[in-house]
């Protein structure tokens, strides 16, 4: 795995980011897909399942769910996001 390579798996974080939206972009889903699967382990190992950016990385999931008319997965993703942001950063934001 490039993180190895890198020696720090936070840094290879925005990198899958940035070119899994460059690929939903280009309508590569299943390369998306798999990268922001690399971000979501990434994400858990460094950050945890409860923070806001693991959140934000289901949401990218969720996007790539609904391409793909995978609607109730999507929904899941959104949902378990916004379980996460309400518990991170309280109920009133408006993003929740």
């Amino acid at each position: 795995m490039i993180a190895n390579q890198l020696g720090d798996e936070a840094q290879l974080i925005p990198l899958l980011s940035g070119k899994g939206l460059i690929l939903v972009e280009q309508g590569r889903f299943d390369e998306a897909f798999a990268l922001v699967e690399q971000q979501l382990v990434l994400r858990e190992r460094v950050e945890g399942k409860r923070h806001p950016n693991y959140a934000a990385a289901l949401e990218a999931r969720s996007t790539i769910h609904f391409a793909r008319n995978a609607f109730e997965a999507g929904l899941a993703d959104l949902a378990a996001a916004r379980r996460i942001k309400i518990d991170a950063l309280g109920p009133t934001l408006p993003s929740c």
